[in-house]
């Protein structure tokens, strides 16, 4: 019988552990957000030409956004600046298959077409706040 409560209490003070960590993180990159810090934060990207979904990080400045894929696959681009929120959404039939099972999929609009940003839901609040202070006052 002790064997069993010594366990569950592992695993409750280690889902304690893991959820003070991941806190922790989403505060940490609140607050370089707002303090105008560059953040990096891990995603797949899907532009106006792509014909597929590409691992990498959003660059997120102050003022200005661009993206790096993911290794030694290529040079950081910029995005188009003229991005407007399109909407939030589930992925939808084939675009699950190569997305992380909790991501979101971000579109924005913009002169050069959609671009498509898939997300884990933590960190499209940090997308979204991005774009929000990017925007003209």
């Amino acid at each position: 019988m002790t064997d069993i409560w010594t366990i569950t209490w592992a695993f409750a003070l280690g889902g304690l552990a893991v959820a003070l960590v991941i806190s922790g993180r989403q505060d940490r990159l609140t607050a370089h957000l707002i303090d105008g810090r560059t953040i990096r934060i891990a995603c797949s990207a899907k532009g106006p030409q792509a014909g597929g979904w590409t691992r990498g990080r959003l660059v997120i400045g102050s003022g200005s956004w661009s993206w790096e894929p993911r290794g030694e696959r290529g040079e950081t681009r910029s995005l188009p600046p003229d991005l407007h929120l399109g909407e939030v959404r589930r992925p939808s039939g084939q675009e699950r298959r190569g997305l992380h099972y909790r991501a979101l999929v971000v579109e924005f609009a913009s002169a050069d077409g959609v671009v498509q940003l898939a997300v884990v839901p933590g960190e499209v609040e940090h997308v979204l706040m991005a774009l929000e202070r990017r925007a003209p006052a």
